[in-house]
C-alpha cells in the first residue's frame, strides 16, 4: 500500500504542475501572446505522457492491493481505519487539485475560443486577401466607389 500512496503523492505533485502551467497559459490566452500559450501545450504533452505512467503504475499497485477497478471513494469504505487516515488525506488533496485543474483548463479554453472567435472573425471581414496558390489578391472597387 505504500507504493500505492506514493503514486497518489506523485499525481498530486502532478496535478499541481498542471495547475501552474494552466494558470500560465489562461494569462497568456487572455494576453493574445500566442507563443507562450504554445510553449505552455508543449509543456502539457510531457506531463500528460508522465500522468499516464502513473495511471498504469496507480492502477497496477491498486489490483494488487485488491481493489481493482474500484474508486476512491469506495476504497476508503473498504479499508482499515489506519489505511483510511493516510489515505483520506491524500485522496481529498488528490481531488481538489483535479477540480482546480478542470476550472482553469475551462477558462483558458474559453479564451483560446474567443480569441479564435475574434481571429475568425476579423478574416471574415477582410475577405480572404489571399488567392489559393498564396498570393495578395487585389483589393476589388465596387460600382459605388469613388476611387479610381
Amino acid at each position: 500500500m505504500k507504493e500505492f500512496q506514493r503514486v497518489i503523492r506523485e499525481m498530486i505533485a502532478l496535478f499541481h504542475q498542471f495547475n501552474g502551467i494552466e494558470q500560465m497559459k489562461l494569462k497568456s490566452a487572455q494576453a493574445n501572446h500566442v507563443a507562450a500559450v504554445d510553449e505552455c501545450m508543449t509543456r502539457e504533452q510531457a506531463l500528460i505522457l508522465k500522468l499516464r505512467g502513473l495511471e498504469l503504475e496507480r492502477e497496477k499497485y491498486q489490483k494488487e492491493a485488491g481493489y481493482e477497478g474500484m474508486k476512491f471513494r469506495e476504497i476508503l469504505a473498504a479499508v482499515p481505519s489506519e489505511e483510511y487516515e493516510a489515505l483520506y488525506p491524500l485522496f481529498d488533496e488528490l481531488s481538489r487539485e483535479m477540480r482546480l485543474f478542470q476550472q482553469v483548463k475551462g477558462d483558458a479554453e474559453e479564451v483560446m475560443r474567443n480569441n479564435l472567435r475574434m481571429i475568425q472573425k476579423a478574416v471574415d471581414n477582410k475577405g480572404g486577401t489571399y488567392s489559393e496558390k498564396g498570393k495578395s489578391k487585389p483589393e476589388t472597387t465596387h460600382m459605388t466607389s469613388r476611387k479610381a
